[in-house]
């Protein structure tokens, strides 16, 4: 039976991805040793799945389907700083968080969470964080300046809504992966 890499997530509006593109312009000029995200793969994850066999999917479409159908669209807003997630002695992933929609996010990616776990899924343990994946360090370099600079750099963020959640196949490539949606559902409208 084929396995797919799978993960939930919610699409990112074209504008916004536009802006997190101008963002990461500007941090080149910082010389960073990192693997900038394609502006096609700018996405926020819900729930990581890994490799499931192709047999699960509609499963989690009916998962994806309930908790589609249980919330509203989220108004959200992208954060006005930077941060990083750690590894031993290096960052990991350069990321920009969220200053509005973060709560109804961590409760979505709970609500999908509790019913993978009910229906056997095996899942990381790491408490979720709501962020857009601007980058992975390949190595520390020029990451001192950065620190020095990340809650200077002041970036405008804009509201946005977020409308569905779309379950995605990852292929990887040696030139980066690619996101394939394979199915999404539409949160409830007011």
């Amino acid at each position: 039976m084929d396995k797919f890499r799978l993960f939930i997530a919610i699409e990112i509006p074209s504008k916004i991805k536009e802006e997190i593109s101008s963002i990461v312009t500007v941090l080149k000029e910082y010389n960073l040793d990192i693997k900038w995200t394609s502006i096609d793969n700018h996405h926020l994850t819900l729930v990581f799945l890994g490799e499931i066999p192709e047999n699960k999917i509609p499963q989690l479409k009916k998962i994806i389907d309930e908790v589609a159908g249980n919330n509203f669209e989220i108004t959200a807003e992208i954060n006005d700083k930077l941060d990083y997630f750690h590894r031993i002695r290096k960052p990991g992933v350069l990321w920009i968080g969220f200053k509005k929609g973060k709560e109804e996010l961590i409760s979505i990616s709970s609500q999908i969470t509790k019913l993978l776990l009910k229906n056997n899924y095996t899942l990381s343990d790491k408490e979720y964080t709501p962020h857009l994946t601007l980058g992975r360090f390949k190595s520390s370099k020029n990451v001192r300046l950065l620190k020095e600079k990340i809650n200077a750099k002041q970036f405008k963020g804009r509201e946005f809504k977020l409308k569905k959640i779309t379950l995605y196949k990852s292929e990887l490539s040696s030139t980066g992966p690619t996101h394939i949606k394979l199915y999404e559902a539409k949160l409830k409208t007011l």
